[in-house]
């Protein structure tokens, strides 16, 4: 899987059909943790494992923001 999870996460990111948000989080989130599995014990570059903290926090933060609009 390697760096795959970046096209994933950004087609999650770039997603603007509602209808698809929730299957396009659900396989981003699914590919960071493979690559993570990938990964040794604090392995991986500084910069992959920088970018693989800020895909999740954005992974979140989109969580959040759908569930705020649930609520609305």
């Amino acid at each position: 899987m390697t760096e795959n999870w970046r096209v994933i996460y950004e087609e999650a990111v770039l997603e603007d059909d509602s209808s698809r948000m929730e299957e396009r989080l659900v396989a981003a989130e699914s590919a960071i943790r493979q690559r993570l599995h990938e990964l040794p014990l604090g392995g991986g570059t500084l910069k992959e494992n920088l970018a693989i903290a800020d895909a999740l926090s954005e992974l979140k933060s989109l969580r959040n923001e759908i569930e705020e609009r649930k609520d609305r």
